[in-house]
């Protein structure tokens, strides 16, 4: 993994910490606090990713994020932010520092980032204007070891918590991911 410049500039560790007259929405940090942020908005929907990627970045079954707008992620503190271009489509931040996953984007999404929703500080979360979890991505690549109650009670998987499942991305994820890299082959081809 080589690090990766930042095209988002609100997203970018190096500027100067950015103030905000805004009353944050929620907050949050790293484990060490060296790395602290706020949202000037609710997120617009949580997801938990069970991608190969995400399990093992967050040392977990799965990551849960939460997606909003990249323009209302305020950096507090950041000289620990490390970002890197994990994959051929998603950016991941982390801190330095003590290690925990921050935020990821998708490159093809650079107005829309999703913080890893174990760093929002409890404080500040507001259960009116937080959505709940809506799916899971990348069912597929669930953890084997994870158990879960994959039936109801008339044998339909629709699972434990109620939640959407999707194989990879969500359907309308899917089909912007696809545009994206297609109009990205063809500019590499063109050049």
């Amino acid at each position: 993994m080589s690090e990766a410049p930042s095209p988002n500039s609100t997203l970018n560790p190096n500027p100067p910490t950015t103030t905000t007259t805004t009353p944050p929405s929620f907050t949050g940090s790293c484990y060490c606090q060296s790395t602290r942020y706020l949202s000037t908005s609710a997120p617009s929907s949580l997801t938990h990713c069970h991608c190969g990627a995400c399990r093992k970045f967050h040392g977990a079954a799965f990551a849960t994020f939460a997606d909003m707008p990249a323009s209302s992620l305020v950096w507090v503190a950041k000289e620990q932010l490390q970002v890197l271009q994990t994959s051929r489509w998603a950016t991941r931040g982390f801190c330095r520092a003590c290690g925990s996953m921050i935020f990821m984007r998708y490159d093809w999404e650079a107005d829309r980032v999703g913080v890893a929703a174990g760093t929002i500080d409890d404080a500040s979360y507001d259960p009116e204007s937080f959505p709940k979890p809506s799916a899971h991505i990348f069912w597929r690549d669930r953890a084997r070891w994870w158990d879960v109650a994959d039936a109801d009670a008339d044998g339909h998987g629709d699972g434990h918590d109620g939640l959407q499942r999707f194989e990879e991305f969500s359907p309308g994820a899917k089909g912007v991911m696809e545009r994206w890299e297609r109009d990205h082959a063809d500019a590499d081809a063109a050049s």
